[in-house]
């Protein structure tokens, strides 16, 4: 009879999750993609949070799901848009809206023109080619 393991829980949200929890995710899940289902034996894998951390999710064994690389890509673009979408929607509700435009400053004083001076008279054309 096979011993009962406690379930990893990471203390902070950057905690690496160690090798032997991985090696658990990959086959509790029989070496599969969380999301396309194509068997990863020998090729590249991802972990991934199956509530984003962004969302709410656990730092824990249980939200963890192997996944391919692109697969894991795709998924990461619709999460980061959906954390987006909905900021935007929150910020409408609650009145919290980003500044649009450009700030405007009180500008410069107003000084006024300054009456112009008259100019020399100029000195005629010098002859390039005089004797002295």
């Amino acid at each position: 009879m096979a011993r009962s393991v406690p379930e990893w829980v990471g203390a902070t949200h950057d905690t690496k999750i160690p090798p032997r929890v991985r090696q658990r995710v990959y086959d509790d899940h029989d070496g599969c993609c969380d999301i396309c289902g194509v068997h990863m034996g020998g090729k590249k894998w991802e972990i991934d949070h199956t509530v984003a951390l962004s969302g709410g999710g656990r730092h824990a064994e249980r939200n963890l799901v192997p996944i391919c690389i692109p697969c894991h890509k795709i998924k990461t673009g619709d999460d980061v848009y959906k954390k987006g979408k909905i900021a935007a929607i929150r910020a409408a509700h609650t009145g919290v809206k980003r500044p649009t435009g450009d700030l405007k400053g009180r500008g410069f004083d107003k000084v006024a023109p300054k009456e112009k001076t008259p100019q020399r008279p100029s000195l005629p054309p010098r002859s390039l080619y005089a004797k002295k």
